[in-house]
């Protein structure tokens, strides 16, 4: 017993000794509409017959909400961020590398992850989430939905979900390198994004297009920038991704990118 508490007395140490060695660092930018034009107003049932128009929408409108573009600062919200490892540009490889976690980000969240469908839009439209989370997808309209994603056809393939009113799902899907589509095969105005990750350094820009990612590992990584209106914003705009170098105690600032 008094050698098992050692050797583990030793591990922990040595854990310890690795995470303080490999160092920790941030990554923060912005996303801005680039147009010097503004983004015309969509309306998603323009054309729809009114008897197909969902009993929850006034007025026969309902204003897309894929584009969200700040007034003041021009940030777009909603663009996907993440890091991931250099050797994920190599397109052979379909299963996302791992790379270190920073200690106090190891444990995967236990709760659901949750998308709502109370009046033909996502709730939220845009979701990223690590693997080992549950997807759990609800239908709070009075009317039927259905939730289909397209995944990578050898890692998450591809679901068509029927979800009655009141109804839910769940979903289990793993960590994939490219953002996975969802839509309502029953209102096709009704689209999104997912994006399963195997680590926790990814977010989505704010209102104002700002976007941070704590604790991130320090050394050279790839930065990949998506916004679902346009693909890859980063540099080359492709999906290998942007290497970056970031620096163990600092903040890597990536300035802006653009969206046009």
């Amino acid at each position: 017993m008094i050698l098992r508490s050692f050797l583990g007395l030793l591990l922990g140490m040595a854990f310890a000794d690795a995470a303080f060695a490999q160092g920790w660092g941030n990554v923060k930018g912005q996303v801005v509409w680039a147009n010097p034009v503004a983004a015309a107003p969509v309306n998603l049932l323009a054309g729809v017959a009114p008897a197909n128009i969902p009993p929850c929408v006034k007025g026969g409108g309902l204003p897309s909400d894929e584009l969200l573009i700040d007034k003041n600062t021009k940030g777009v919200a909603n663009a996907l961020i993440w890091i991931a490892a250099v050797e994920d540009a190599d397109p052979t490889e379909i299963h996302p590398k791992a790379i270190p976690v920073h200690p106090d980000l190891r444990a995967i969240p236990k709760d659901n992850v949750v998308i709502d469908q109370p009046c033909c839009l996502f709730t939220p439209r845009i979701l990223m989430f690590r693997e080992g989370q549950v997807l759990e997808v609800r239908n709070s309209a009075v009317f039927n939905h259905s939730f289909a994603f397209s995944g990578h056809n050898e890692i998450n393939a591809s679901v068509n979900s029927n979800i009655p009113a009141g109804g839910k799902a769940t979903f289990t899907l793993k960590a994939q390198k490219k953002p996975i589509p969802i839509s309502c095969a029953i209102h096709g105005w009704m689209k999104g994004e997912l994006m399963v990750l195997n680590h926790p350094y990814f977010t989505t820009s704010k209102k104002d297009g700002t976007f941070e990612i704590k604790n991130a590992p320090a050394g050279k990584f790839l930065v990949f920038v998506f916004h679902e209106s346009k693909g890859y914003l980063q540099e080359g705009n492709i999906s290998k991704g942007q290497q970056i170098e970031i620096k163990a105690g600092g903040t890597l600032d990536l300035d802006t990118f653009d969206l046009k």
